[in-house]
C-alpha cells in the first residue's frame, strides 16, 4: 500500500484570492436545499431516497455537536477541538471560533451515494465565493459550517477539485490518504486567507 500525503503534492493556488482565471460559465451542478417549500426534481428524488433535506435555517435546529457556541449566529465554540461528518474527521478552532485545522486519519469515500444539500452561507462569504468543504462531501465531510469556509469560487471548483478528485483516486486505488488541513486568517476576518 502506498502512502499519499498531500503536502507532496503541487497546488498551485492554494490562496483564497480572487483568480483571473476564473471562468463563470465552468460551474459545478450542485443540489440546492428546498427554501419556502419549493422542492426541485432532485429534492423529490433526494426525499424518495431518504436523504434529510435541510433549508438554510433548518441548519441552526439541526445542530447537536457540543462545537456550537450558544449565540443565535451559529458560530463554532473558541479554542476548541471537535469531530464532524460522516467520518468523524477532526477539527481545531482558534480564539474567535474560526477553523484553523482539520485532519483525516485516514480519509475516506463517504458511506452513501447522493451529495448532501450543504449550508450555503458560510462566514463572510461575498459576491463569487462558494460555501466550500475543507473535507470534501464526496468523503462524508460535514455540510455545515464546522467543515465549510468562504471560499474563491474559482479554487473551490478549479484547484481544490482537481486536489479532491485527485484524493480520491488514490483511495480507489488502495491506497491510505492522510489529511491535513491548516487555515489562516487575516486579522478578525472569519473568510480564509489561505488553505
Amino acid at each position: 500500500m502506498k502512502e499519499i500525503k498531500t503536502s507532496d503534492l503541487d497546488i498551485s493556488s492554494q490562496s483564497n484570492k480572487i483568480s483571473e482565471t476564473f471562468d463563470p460559465n465552468k460551474r459545478i451542478e450542485v443540489q440546492e436545499c428546498p427554501i419556502n417549500g419549493n422542492f426541485t426534481e432532485s429534492d423529490k428524488s433526494a426525499i424518495e431516497k431518504g436523504i434529510p433535506l435541510l433549508g438554510n435555517d433548518d441548519f441552526k435546529e439541526s445542530r447537536i455537536g457540543k462545537q456550537w457556541d450558544d449565540s443565535e449566529k451559529g458560530y463554532l465554540k473558541p479554542n476548541y477541538e471537535y469531530t464532524a461528518g460522516e467520518n468523524n474527521y477532526s477539527y481545531k478552532t482558534d480564539g474567535q471560533g474560526r477553523i484553523i485545522h482539520a485532519e483525516a486519519h485516514p480519509l475516506k469515500e463517504k458511506p452513501r451515494e447522493d451529495r448532501l444539500p450543504h449550508n450555503s452561507q458560510s462566514p463572510e462569504k461575498i459576491e463569487g465565493d462558494d460555501a466550500g468543504h475543507i473535507i470534501g462531501d464526496q468523503f462524508g465531510g460535514s455540510s455545515d459550517v464546522d467543515n465549510l469556509v468562504s471560499q474563491e469560487a474559482g479554487l473551490n471548483r478549479g484547484e481544490y477539485k482537481k486536489l479532491e478528485t485527485y484524493l480520491r483516486n488514490q483511495i480507489k486505488e488502495g491506497n491510505k490518504v492522510e489529511c491535513l488541513y491548516d487555515l489562516k486568517y487575516e486579522e478578525n476576518s472569519r473568510r480564509p486567507s489561505e488553505m
